[in-house]
């Protein structure tokens, strides 16, 4: 099968080996591309936990003056791939979360007093869970450093264009609600809807497909589990 792997250019390199080590032919022309503030500042004095809901979170800290002191405090994330990311980097204290930020909340509220120091979630500009509105309510002290955004792709490219028209290509992975978003404004036109229907829409999560309800009647197909693993379970041949 010849799959369109949409992901960020940062995160798709292992898993385009992966699915071409199933056999699949892959392109890739991401629908998302991330923009670092490498300026926005980071007040971490007596912080008592950091919080990365994403590996971007964490490549947005590279080359900054606060890297060293930051990897000294505790860090909790949201799956492994996060967290092999956080270890590779050198942090010393790896706390490793379920797949979603909404489900990250026990394991820091378990970890954490409302009393110490604050706790600093190292942010998107958009983020799908309010996370930190959370903690705050419960009493928490919580700092949101905006440090890089996800720009939605507006176009693709005439090779793509002409691949999906023509039926060269056969599926497209989604691995996120803004990825499934910028998908289906992109292919919501006369002369792609009939080509895009034709392609089997993988898709880590129902919340992921739902972004996909303009375009239906399309194939979809979902991972029984929202991380990597499933997904390649579900493409495998």
């Amino acid at each position: 099968m010849h799959l369109w792997l949409t992901r960020p250019i940062e995160d798709a390199g292992r898993l385009r080996a992966q699915l071409v080590g199933q056999g699949h032919e892959v392109t890739m022309e991401p629908l998302l591309r991330i923009e670092y503030f490498r300026d926005e500042p980071i007040d971490f004095e007596d912080a008592q936990a950091l919080i990365a809901t994403s590996k971007n979170a964490l490549r947005a800290l590279a080359g900054r003056p606060e890297e060293a002191a930051l990897k000294e405090i505790p860090l909790f994330v949201v799956g492994r791939g996060t967290a092999q990311a956080a270890e590779a980097m050198g942090f010393e204290t790896v706390i490793e979360g379920p797949s979603n930020a909404s489900a990250l909340m026990g394991l820091i509220i378990n970890a954490c007093s409302i009393n110490d120091g604050a706790l600093i979630h190292l942010s998107a500009a958009n983020v799908a869970y309010n996370l930190c509105e959370e903690l705050r309510h419960l009493g928490y002290h919580v700092f949101q450093p905006i440090l890089y955004r996800a720009v939605q792709a507006t176009n693709l490219s005439d090779v793509l264009l002409r691949n999906i028209k023509i039926g060269r290509i056969e599926g497209v992975i989604l691995l996120s609600g803004r990825t499934a978003e910028a998908y289906a404004s992109i292919v919501n036109t006369p002369e792609l809807l009939g080509p895009i229907r034709k392609l089997t829409h993988f898709c880590l999560s129902t919340a992921v497909s739902a972004r996909l309800s303009t375009l239906q009647p399309i194939n979809v197909k979902l991972s029984s589990r929202p991380n990597i693993d499933e997904m390649l379970a579900l493409t495998a041949l």
